[in-house]
């Protein structure tokens, strides 16, 4: 029995992120089409940043939906959350596909554009974390990291799918046609991935909520987990830019800035993606054997020291030098993001736990991941030098190095799982489940 519910937990927690990172990748990889139809400024690189100005939208709700489907998730259930955020993914993607274009109704094209991105960034505030609570908590203490790691690597699933995706049918239609209508194809799975999320997850076993805070989720993950918050933050801005940098935004640098094929580049991220969907879960079963410090702060050194040669490789216009820096920068990225979602939940308190993550990982990803497109374009456009944006991704990897050497190892440590018997609800409960958590 225990063994079936592990097996839906992991089913219903992956296909959200699936789900999301889908459609995520799916816009980076048609920005330059987007552009052109929802932005038509007359300059291609003033619709571009137009385009990914959007994209950048979308994160920025993220740290509001972090606050309400964090509330839901740790005052009513964790399955209506993740019910909820599947849902409102699944229809705002899927309403793209059939969006007019700016010929057709004009500046309300964009609009429209604009606002369902802001609706899918809100379902995704709490979507990733919410799986890899419900993951985190349903793993044996050994396979914390592992469980967790599911989520993320589902997510490069979902990359992958849409790398592979595009690349087919880019392949299969004139330049023409793609530019036309065929880009709509991509957007068309959404529905039928949220329909297989919500089934799945209606079918998970409530758990139980008796450990709330006495303060909102919010406010007591604000007042009394600052430090969990910070150090999350500092630990998630390598990952956060690296993974935006090389992997979303990778196919549009590669394109436009460096000139390779759209179905090379493609091809290229299709070969790094497999790359990171094997190094997080390989990270995440070390993690879970000699722990997350070491793991994190190698991948970080990794990407201060090398992530300018490997960018070199990147912007050598060889498509073979390109795949080379591309599964190198998978390797290291992989290395951070394997196992840190089980930091992320070891930082935290049951009560708190959905909010305090979701909060956490949607104001990073929100402010610093979801720009990092919009921010690298602008370097480039204002310096005149493609490699500008590798030094953005240093500072990032820096800052990561710091913040491990500071957080103190999280594998051993205490971590409340619910049950019927406990009730840590007040103010002082939790502060004291959070002192334990974050080592005081």
């Amino acid at each position: 029995m225990a063994e079936q519910q592990d097996r839906r937990a992991i089913a219903a927690g992956g296909i959200g992120s699936v789900l999301e990172w889908y459609d995520f990748a799916v816009y980076a990889f048609l920005a330059p089409v987007l552009a052109a139809h929802f932005f038509p400024t007359g300059d291609q690189a003033t619709s571009l940043i137009a385009a990914f100005g959007v994209f950048a939208g979308g994160y920025l709700m993220r740290p509001i939906g972090a606050v309400i489907l964090g509330h839901i998730g740790d005052r009513i259930s964790r399955r209506a959350a993740l019910m909820v955020a599947v849902n409102l993914m699944a229809v705002s993607t899927g309403a793209i596909a059939l969006l007019p274009t700016y010929a057709t109704i004009g500046i309300a094209a964009p609009i429209a554009l604009t606002i369902l991105r802001l609706l899918q960034g809100l379902s995704v505030g709490g979507e990733y974390t919410g799986a890899v609570v419900l993951l985190g908590e349903a793993a044996p203490a050994r396979h914390r990291a592992l469980f967790c790691s599911v989520a993320l690597a589902s997510g490069f699933v979902g990359i992958l799918i849409a790398s592979g995706a595009t690349t087919l049918v880019v392949d299969a239609l004139s330049d023409q046609a793609f530019s036309d209508w065929g880009w709509r194809l991509l957007y068309a799975p959404a529905p039928l991935l949220g329909v297989v999320g919500y089934v799945l997850r209606r079918r998970l076993a409530e758990v139980d909520m008796h450990t709330r805070s006495a303060l909102l989720p919010i406010v007591a993950t604000v007042r009394e987990h600052d430090r969990a918050l910070l150090r999350i933050a500092g630990i998630a801005s390598a990952s956060a830019i690296g993974n935006y940098m090389v992997f979303i935004y990778g196919p549009t640098f590669l394109t436009n800035t460096v000139g390779l094929p759209r179905s090379t580049a493609l091809a290229a991220t299709t070969a790094g993606n497999a790359a990171l969907i094997v190094t997080v879960i390989g990270s995440a079963w070390v993690a879970d054997r000699i722990g997350r410090r070491p793991m994190i702060l190698s991948g970080a050194i990794g990407l201060l020291v090398l992530s300018y040669p490997l960018f070199m490789l990147l912007a050598s216009g060889m498509a073979g030098l390109a795949v080379v820096g591309l599964l190198a920068f998978a390797v290291l990225i992989g290395t951070i993001s394997g196992c840190f979602a089980a930091v992320m939940l070891e930082l935290f308190p049951h009560a708190v736990r959905y909010t305090g993550t979701s909060v956490a990982y949607g104001l990073t990803f929100g402010i610093v991941g979801g720009t990092t497109p919009l921010v690298a374009i602008s370097l480039i456009d204002a310096t005149g030098n493609s490699m500008s944006p590798v030094f953005y991704l240093m500072a990032a990897a820096a800052i990561c190095v710091v913040t491990v050497l500071l957080t103190p190892e999280t594998r051993n440590r205490p971590f409340d799982v619910p049950s019927t018997q406990e009730n840590t609800g007040s103010r002082t409960a939790t502060k004291r489940a959070a002192k334990s958590a974050i080592g005081g």
